[in-house]
C-alpha cells in the first residue's frame, strides 16, 4: 500500500478554529477599532498607524519573536480601551488600560488583544445595557414635564 492509497482510505478532516473579535472605542480616537482575539498572544498589539499621532507615553519596548519572520523590536503603549456595546445599548462600565506592542499589522485588523486582555474586556462588557427609551405618549408627557420643570426652575 502506498503513501496515495492511505490518503484515499482514509481522508483527514482539517479542523480551523473560528477567529473572535471585539468592537473598542479607544479613549482618544473616533470611531470603533477592531480587535482580533488571541487567547494564546503573550502580549495585546496595535497596528502603528493607529497610534502614530497620539502622544501616548512610552511604556518601554520588547522583542516580538513571531512564528515567521524576522524578530521586531516594539516600543510598549498604554491605551484605555471600552468594549463597543451593539446597537441598542451603551456601555456604563470603567475603561480598562491596556498595554500594547506597537508594531506593522498587516491585515484589516487594528489591534490583537492577548488572552488576558481579551478576557477583562468580556467581564467589562456585562457593562453593556440596554439603553432607556421613552416611547410614544410616554415621550410627549415626559418631554411636556420636562419643559415644565425647566420654566418652573430658579436658577
Amino acid at each position: 500500500m502506498g503513501d496515495n492509497d492511505a490518503e484515499s482510505c482514509c481522508p483527514q478532516t482539517v479542523c480551523f478554529s473560528e477567529l473572535q473579535y471585539a468592537n473598542l472605542t479607544i479613549e482618544g480616537h473616533e470611531g470603533v477599532v477592531t480587535a482580533l482575539k488571541d487567547p494564546g498572544a503573550e502580549i495585546s498589539l496595535v497596528k502603528a498607524e493607529l497610534v502614530q499621532d497620539k502622544n501616548l507615553p512610552p511604556a518601554g519596548s520588547l522583542v516580538i519573536r513571531g512564528v515567521i519572520g524576522e524578530p521586531l523590536r516594539a516600543k510598549l503603549v498604554m491605551i484605555t480601551v471600552k468594549p463597543e456595546p451593539e446597537a441598542g445599548f451603551e456601555y456604563i462600565g470603567p475603561a480598562l488600560n491596556v498595554i500594547f506592542a506597537v508594531g506593522p499589522l498587516t491585515n484589516e485588523t487594528d489591534m490583537i488583544l492577548c488572552g488576558t486582555a481579551a478576557q477583562q474586556l468580556e467581564e467589562l462588557s456585562k457593562y453593556c445595557v440596554l439603553k432607556p427609551m421613552l416611547v410614544g405618549n410616554d415621550a410627549n408627557q415626559a418631554k411636556e414635564s420636562l419643559v415644565e420643570v425647566t420654566e418652573n426652575s430658579y436658577v
